[in-house]
């Protein structure tokens, strides 16, 4: 059966056609809506000039390429100076603190146990000893006080600044400069009297080789021994009684056991010296 169309279909197909182009007209390119834009090109006489910057930057740039090459020359300098050069030179050092000539001056404890506290530091002054005050007399309500004797070319302002770090913070070099030389002094009051000097001794050879030193410098000897032996702790030690009826005590372990400094010789020991009424 044939399809028919109404002639309002039929108005509405014809009026398309009446507003457009006729089937296979060509279109004219200008009245187009999708019209073509023009290509436009950039001005190139700029891309035309010479690539070399101005004599002023090239100058500016020698001088930070020169800059360049110091900076990276001194690091470099650092780093082998840090790496190769510092360790030697601190270890050389270290030995010259070690092996200078500087009294010890050791106190007698018996000597000192009969004293109180200001007795005991003004005899350390008339002594002419350079005296650093860990606890000063009179800080601490049950008496006694820590001390610490510097070695002569050592001031106070120096060794300050050096237990503020603390030793096993500082450089090899300065704690041998600080150690060689120098004791410290602990009084306790709190029951009875107790005296505790602490020391390095670079001299000795060995723990007993230290011990007899030790005896040696406050006038004990092996007559007065009535215990000796290895503590707990590792320390070789010998204890006795002194001929005015003080307890005493000598007891030593290496100086690198004490401190955890590289370069420290193997024989240097770590001395300490109790007495009691």
């Amino acid at each position: 059966m044939e399809a028919k169309h109404s002639k309002s279909s039929a108005g509405r197909h014809s009026g398309a056609h009446a507003g457009g182009h006729a089937a296979g007209e060509p279109v004219d390119p200008t009245t187009s809506r999708a019209q073509e834009g023009s290509v436009r090109y950039l001005e190139g006489e700029g891309l035309k000039r010479p690539l070399d910057p101005p004599e002023l930057v090239r100058r500016g740039m020698l001088v930070f390429m020169g800059l360049a090459v110091l900076v990276g020359a001194f690091l470099v300098f650092r780093w082998v100076d840090g790496v190769y050069l510092s360790p030697a030179s601190d270890q050389e050092e270290m030995q010259r603190n070690i092996t200078r000539e500087v009294a010890l001056d050791l106190p007698s404890l018996a000597t000192l146990m009969p004293l109180d506290d200001a007795a005991m530091v003004q005899s350390f002054a008339d002594a002419g000893l350079t005296i650093y005050e860990r606890t000063p007399v009179g800080t601490n309500p049950d008496g006694g006080f820590d001390v610490v004797k510097l070695p002569s070319d050592v001031s106070l302002e120096e060794a300050g600044l050096l237990y503020l770090q603390g030793i096993n913070n500082i450089s090899g070099a300065s704690a041998a400069k600080l150690l060689n030389g120098s004791w410290d002094l602990e009084v306790s009051r709190k029951a009875g009297t107790v005296l505790r000097l602490h020391y390095a001794d670079f001299s000795a050879t060995n723990a007993d080789d230290a011990i007899f030193n030790a005896m040696a410098s406050q006038g004990l000897d092996s007559t007065m021994v009535t215990d000796s032996g290895v503590d707990d702790a590792g320390n070789t030690y010998q204890a006795g009684t002194t001929p005015e009826g003080y307890g005493w005590r000598v007891s030593v372990i290496g100086l690198d056991e004490m401190y955890k400094i590289s370069g420290l010789p193997s024989t240097a020991q770590y001395v300490g010296i109790r007495m009691t009424d």
